[in-house]
């Protein structure tokens, strides 16, 4: 019989788009390309009119300081030399433009996550909701590098901004059937579906929000350690689609790229919902709600403001607990499935969040999808 392996998330490796816009140029940039597609001069009243729109609806630059893109066009406003944008001619970007666009600097994150060695790869899972290119990045990457025969790739996609503990939850169980040592990549091109022709309510909360991300971590096992290094054992997880929910997110193709909506109403379900769903699931794991609640950080997926604010509220939750969330969404907006990823890298390498801690996440998909994990922090 194999022996009972405690699965443990270590290894976080970060890639940073190539292009960091603060978030006051981001919403200029929007805000001016919907007057140049309408046809009408960027220093319109119009311009203005969309500015207020967007401090409105959306995130102003007090609460997403800047984001990441791997599109050159959102750093100038040479409005006839976009390169994927068209929108001097009017013209939408096509899908299939929007996946070679994809698939080039996805490869090209690869090579930058694996920069220092692919030798110890032995089981990759590939997680994006923000591509479809078969063969795979993934695939191909392990090919070109003479590893395809030795590596299986397990591809996760499309399942939106609570991909990473679906992930977690596939790796702890493909690491306790092959006792392999599981590597996790994270791939969003966020801002590759942005579709600035569309100026609706729902849509300036999508454009002022999103951004790209890139991230890779493993799990294995805790005997497996090479060294004394800060890891996270995975203690539980579940997962639950809120009743009545499933018009209020949702992400699909479309003919010009990929659609998401959202509704007004996303919070307050959201709110209504988790403090019952958190409960049921630790008392099933014969845990103590009340107490977790109160000596427990918080990684919460930043699928907006209103969402950490209202579950803080809604949970009665301390500013420490729920600090990382809100830093990580100030420094690089919402990164849809490798954003839970990357408050886990910051509160794994944080002085604040002590030996033996434990971290209860929260991420959030089309459905709604509601999914948890407890984890607790060991060095």
């Amino acid at each position: 019989m194999s022996r009972q392996l405690t699965p443990i998330i270590h290894h976080f490796q970060t890639v940073r788009p190539r292009f960091l816009l603060k978030q006051s140029e981001s919403l200029d940039w929007l805000s001016k390309s919907h007057c140049i597609i309408n046809k009408e001069k960027t220093d319109s009243i119009e311009t203005l009119h969309l500015k207020r729109r967007y401090s409105h609806y959306g995130c102003s630059e007090k609460r997403i300081l800047e984001r990441g893109t791997e599109i050159e066009d959102f750093t100038h406003q040479q409005w006839s030399k976009m390169s994927l944008f068209n929108l001097s001619e009017g013209r939408q970007t096509k899908l299939d433009a929007r996946m070679d666009f994809y698939k080039k600097h996805v490869t090209r994150s690869f090579s930058e996550l694996f920069e220092s060695s692919t030798k110890d790869l032995e089981y990759l899972i590939h997680v994006t909701c923000t591509g479809y290119v078969s063969p795979s990045p993934a695939q191909e990457f392990l090919t070109n590098r003479g590893l395809g025969e030795v590596c299986d790739v397990l591809h996760l996609y499309h399942m939106g901004c609570y991909a990473s503990l679906p992930a977690i939850k596939t790796a702890k169980a493909l690491h306790r059937d092959t006792q392999k040592k599981i590597t996790i990549v994270h791939n969003e091109l966020c801002t590759l579906h942005f579709n600035p022709w569309d100026s609706s309510p729902q849509q300036l909360v999508i454009h002022s929000l999103f951004s790209d991300g890139h991230i890779k971590y493993t799990v294995e096992s805790k005997d497996d350690k090479a060294k004394k290094e800060p890891a996270f054992e995975i203690l539980a997880l579940n997962e639950s689609l809120i009743p009545e929910s499933s018009q209020d997110m949702s992400w699909r193709c479309g003919e010009d790229g990929f659609i998401m909506s959202l509704s007004p109403l996303v919070p307050q379900k959201f709110n209504h919902y988790v403090e019952t769903f958190l409960r049921n699931w630790l008392k099933n794991e014969n845990l103590n709600w009340e107490k977790i609640k109160k000596e427990a950080f918080f990684a919460i997926h930043p699928g907006g403001p209103k969402i950490i604010d209202n579950i803080q509220e809604s949970l009665n939750l301390e500013t420490w607990q729920i600090s990382h969330s809100s830093r990580v969404l100030y420094r690089f907006g919402n990164m849809s499935s490798a954003t839970l990823p990357h408050i886990w890298e910051k509160m794994l390498n944080s002085d604040e969040v002590p030996n033996d801690s434990l971290i209860v996440s929260l991420a959030f998909g089309p459905g709604l999808t509601l999914h948890a994990s407890l984890f607790k922090k060991i060095t």
